[in-house]
């Protein structure tokens, strides 16, 4: 029985012998603070670690985890706490070493003085003898630490670097199956690039579990060219691989964070794969570099953070030859979740068949929008749920806050066909024009598009070829600098058409048509006066399908609806007196060739109190 007091007759403590069970149990050097993951096992607040195998074994012992800098335990921080033989259990099973551990340090110990060692004195699993697979693969019992099982990373090695991480990831490749442990270590990987290279088709499903483990070079890689790490099919098809709960995080030197090459040396094919809560920090070149035949994948929150705003690199970027729809079962990559921040173009797909979807993500826009782009327009891009934001993030590193595209500063902009849907666009430090530019060669849909911002003043900017068609549904844009929902100065192909949408402009005050001006704009706001001086009006300027607006007449305006083709709804012309009040319906959109219907005309010479 473990005791908390001193036996009265023999002035022994029993808590010396055995300590309450530990969860988690560390076996390499750990830092001594914050929630984390220790031997594959996730640990939080007032959970119980013990560290065996600190750099300075004066730190070894027990501690409460926390939050912050974690604290030795109350049964492992005084002088009578411990001594030679003290045994230790680990209740959480876990892979290697575990579970009873016994401090072998000759006495006395002082604890926070005396360096304290143990040593692995009994328990299961103890041993993992040589298997017939690592055999096959050309293993031999010198080259695997058999305190660890099969297919963990500390198996292959003790070192935590590049040759430890890559020797592991050759043999699970080699093997073919299973799930490869990283074990949440921190792998300080130089200037190597960690591939893997599937070199043999296959579709078993296998899981590469980081279990939290971080890939941190500490060197440039291949002159900046290189990535931390590289997934590969050398002229194969790769089915079903899942890479999950794993950080790339360069400490220095210049590289991208991961790419996805599906062409190989001779076209291979990357498909079905997905990646879970994966983050990339730190990086100066592409956070994700996706090329080749890589289809029906999926990215799950993963964040990509990119410190530079090098021109031509981008949090995700699909190349040009990237998703070939020719492949044999077309392509679709999902991204949903997570934040990507930085970038030329944030998120950019360059190609002629892609099919790329994002979903309920952050995107942080630094150099100019993100750009979702199909020359062919095969296949569609959708954008929905996102929060879309035109600034620096506030950590960033970058020395400009200016654009890099001056001439279209829009927050997405789809080069195909698809949709953009239910989406909060915001600008803070950069202005942010459009909401969104179409620039496209078939249908897109925008809906439930809204955000408020001084400088923004479209929901989209349209242009394209013959046979673009856009439709802007439920959009708002809001602020003083709000204009219209379409910005139509490079749209002559274009067929467009706005539902239910609104703009907001500045209302502080009723604009005022000029005196002089038969077909007076209409863009700046949905609230008018008409002249004083009395004009007849023949049609209104740079109206949206879907506007509504009202006149108020300050002097004789006559409005043309007998012979003009731009303003219907009446046989004979509309002569308003000064209070009287028109309201407009925009049915057909257009700089100079808008389509307006009266819907309303209130004469206050007649008396309506009594009712029609």
């Amino acid at each position: 029985m473990v005791a908390s007091s001193t036996d009265r007759f023999n002035g022994v403590i029993a808590a010396q012998a055995i300590k309450t069970p530990c969860k988690a149990v560390a076996i390499a050097n750990i830092t001594l603070s914050g929630e984390q993951t220790v031997n594959s096992v996730a640990v939080v607040a007032d959970d119980r670690v013990l560290a065996t195998a600190q750099t300075d074994p004066i730190e070894n012992g027990i501690y409460d985890v926390s939050t912050g800098a974690w604290a030795r335990s109350a049964d492992w921080d005084g002088n009578r706490d411990v001594v030679s033989g003290t045994f230790v259990t680990v209740a959480t099973a876990t892979v290697g070493r575990n579970p009873y551990y016994q401090v072998t340090t000759a006495d006395p110990i002082i604890v926070g003085t005396t360096a304290v060692n143990f040593t692995l004195a009994d328990g299961p699993n103890v041993s993992y003898p040589i298997t017939a697979d690592e055999i096959t693969a050309g293993k031999t019992t010198s080259d695997i630490d058999d305190a660890f099982p099969e297919l963990h990373v500390l198996r292959y090695g003790s070192a935590l670097n590049a040759t430890t991480l890559q020797a592991a990831i050759d043999y699970w490749i080699a093997k073919g199956s299973g799930t490869l442990d990283l074990a949440g270590q921190i792998f300080d990987t130089g200037s190597t690039e960690i591939t893997i290279n599937w070199i043999s088709q296959n579709i078993v499903p296998m899981v590469l579990e980081a279990n939290g483990a971080v890939i941190a070079p500490s060197a440039t890689i291949d002159s900046g060219n290189g990535y931390g790490l590289k997934i590969i099919a050398e002229s194969v098809l790769v089915r079903n691989k899942v890479y999950q709960n794993l950080k790339v995080k360069p400490s220095s030197g210049d590289c991208g964070g991961i790419e996805f090459d599906g062409t190989g040396a001779s076209g291979g094919q990357l498909y079905r794969q997905t990646c879970n809560n994966i983050s990339v920090e730190s990086v100066t070149k592409h956070g994700w570099f996706l090329s080749g035949t890589i289809f029906e994948s999926h990215w799950r929150d993963c964040n990509v953070d990119i410190v530079t705003n090098e021109s031509g690199q981008h949090c995700v970027f699909v190349n040009e030859d990237g998703n070939d729809a020719s492949a044999g079962d077309g392509s679709s990559l999902y991204w949903s979740g997570g934040t990507l921040s930085g970038g030329e173009n944030n998120v950019r797909i360059d190609g002629a068949g892609d099919s790329f979807r994002i979903d309920k993500a952050t995107l942080l826009l630094a150099g100019k929008e993100a750009y979702l782009g199909s020359s062919s327009g095969n296949l569609e891009q959708s954008v929905t749920a996102c929060h879309v934001e035109a600034c620096w993030s506030g950590a960033s590193a970058i020395a400009s806050a200016s654009w890099v595209n001056t001439t279209s500063q829009s927050g997405i902009a789809m080069i195909g066909r698809g949709a953009i849907r239910d989406c909060y666009f915001v600008s803070t430090i950069d202005t942010l024009r459009s909401f969104t530019r179409v620039s496209s060669v078939g249908e897109v849909e925008l809906s439930n598009l809204f955000g408020v911002t001084a400088e923004c003043q479209y929901v989209c900017e349209a242009e394209g070829a013959a046979g673009t068609k856009i439709t802007a549904i439920s959009c708002e844009i809001g602020g003083v600098g709000a204009v219209a929902v379409f910005d139509t100065h490079a749209a002559a192909n274009v067929s467009y058409q706005a539902i239910g949408c609104a703009h907001g402009g500045d209302h502080s005050s009723i604009k005022t048509f000029d005196s002089a001006d038969a077909t007076p704009s209409v863009s700046a706001g949905n609230n008018f006066f008409s002249n004083s001086t009395g004009v007849t009006i023949t049609q209104f300027d740079d109206g949206i399908a879907g506007q509504a607006m009202d006149i108020i007449s300050k002097g004789a305006t006559v409005y043309d609806t007998s012979t003009a083709t731009r303003l219907v709804g009446s046989s004979v012309d509309i002569t308003t007196a000064s209070g009287d009040v028109t309201t407009w319906l925009c049915e057909v959109g257009g700089t100079s060739s808008s389509v307006w219907r009266l819907k309303g005309f209130v004469d206050v010479s007649v008396d309506n109190s009594a009712g029609a």
